[in-house]
């Protein structure tokens, strides 16, 4: 496996600071169109931009939210400190769908596979979970256990059914799963905690982001076989 390094500098932001309740950023998502992203704050406010014109369309305010993933150009999914996620429509703010328990503790990461089907949920009590989408009525299919908490998820946007998992302090690895045999097909040992990764559109390829004493991006080819 072979890695690269890289600096990225942050230019601008459509983020007034004048607000106390706003403190810090919790997580960020484009909207699969590029047209608009969502944006949640440190104490429960959700806020959707309009990316094009730095405008904000509308907000929701629920128990913080810690990760969020657009299922489709319409439905954002957001995780929350209370363990459960809610799906939002965004076309309609005011819908709201039943929010739906998946662990006891908070929901560090979400993502959907690109088929809209499946919901990968990381949590902080070490476990990754898998959902099955029966019309938003979710249902448990597979739990994963690690040694520490789950913040970094990615499906593989060119194989079905591969899902790579970044773990934090106490793990430090990144893992690629094929849920569809139910083995798993790469493990890299990053030597530091795992903040967030991101597939490569093209290839076989993926980016990491560290925290704590290794606050760079990484990159790296799968190639070998755990």
């Amino acid at each position: 496996m072979s890695t690269t390094g890289m600096l990225l500098n942050h230019k601008r932001t459509c983020y007034p600071r004048r607000r106390k309740r706003w403190r810090y950023v919790t997580c960020v998502r484009w909207k699969p169109d590029a047209t608009k992203h969502i944006v949640s704050g440190r104490y429960g406010t959700t806020k959707l931009w309009d990316s094009t014109v730095c405008k904000l369309v509308s907000s929701h305010v629920s128990p913080t939210v810690y990760s969020c993933c657009w299922r489709d150009n319409n439905l954002v999914s957001l995780g929350r400190g209370d363990g459960t996620v809610l799906h939002w429509d965004v076309r309609t703010p005011e819908t709201l769908h039943r929010p739906f328990s998946a662990t006891s503790g908070i929901i560090c990461g979400l993502d959907w596979d690109r088929d809209g089907e499946s919901l990968a949920v990381g949590c902080n009590d070490n476990k990754v979970q898998i959902f099955r989408n029966t019309s938003l009525r979710d249902s448990e299919t597979l739990t994963m256990v690690y040694q520490s908490a789950v913040k970094a998820i990615a499906w593989n946007p060119l194989q079905r059914g591969v899902l790579a998992t970044g773990s934090g302090q106490n793990d430090q690895r990144v893992v690629v799963w094929d849920l569809i045999s139910g083995n798993y097909k790469n493990c890299i040992d990053t030597k530091s905690q795992v903040t967030g990764l991101i597939w490569s559109p093209s290839c076989n390829q993926l980016i990491t982001s560290h925290g704590h004493f290794d606050p760079n991006l990484r990159l790296w080819e799968l190639k070998k076989q755990c």
